[in-house]
């Protein structure tokens, strides 16, 4: 039981570790993704 519970606890602080340092790189790549859908749209007008 204990040595799951330490596992388990090194993945979640890895886990959030990712999260933290992957999420403005996700909202970067999606904002320019829209970016590019609303400047074809606004072409294509």
């Amino acid at each position: 039981m204990k040595p799951a519970l330490t596992f388990w606890n090194k993945y979640n602080k890895e886990l959030q570790f990712s999260t933290t340092s992957l999420l403005p790189f996700y909202i970067f790549q999606t904002a320019h993704h829209f970016q590019k859908k609303t400047i074809i749209s606004a072409q294509t007008e």
